[in-house]
């Protein structure tokens, strides 16, 4: 992706008109199945605390199509300001990879840093977490 894709998309995480909405998914469908880490990376930072009237869900939609090493990476990254700005999208995300591809990230827990592993067991811990994934071994 372009950096003026990045610059643009990254202005309208906060938007505030029926047109920039508009503007905002168009750009997140443009990274679909073209997610490379630093465009998960970019992605992953379009998740703020604002409602967004389901909006989101076109960013999650894309991010699917990345490989799951890239869009865990960009997830880990992100995590600790996912849950400390906007901690249901931070659940939503990490639940997703859980559920869909526990061994890959597994795999990628391996190289993450202290600080994404705390955060991550931050989501593992939560009492609703373990009532979904009570034999969830990492």
């Amino acid at each position: 992706m372009t950096s003026e894709w990045e610059r643009r998309i990254l202005e309208l995480r906060y938007r505030d008109s029926e047109k920039d909405d508009l503007e905002f998914v168009n750009l997140v469908d443009k990274a679909e199945n073209h997610c490379d880490l630093d465009t998960c990376e970019i992605l992953m930072k379009t998740f703020v605390t604002e409602e967004d009237f389901g909006i989101q869900e076109s960013v999650n939609r894309v991010l699917s199509s990345a490989s799951p090493e890239n869009r865990q990476k960009a997830l880990l990254t992100e995590l600790p300001r996912l849950i400390a700005d906007t901690p249901g999208w931070a659940y939503v995300l990490v639940e997703t990879e859980v559920r869909f591809h526990l061994n890959e990230l597994k795999q990628t827990l391996g190289n993450a840093s202290a600080e994404q592993k705390n955060a991550i067991d931050q989501i593992f811990k939560q009492e609703s977490f373990r009532r979904h994934f009570p034999n969830l071994n990492l």
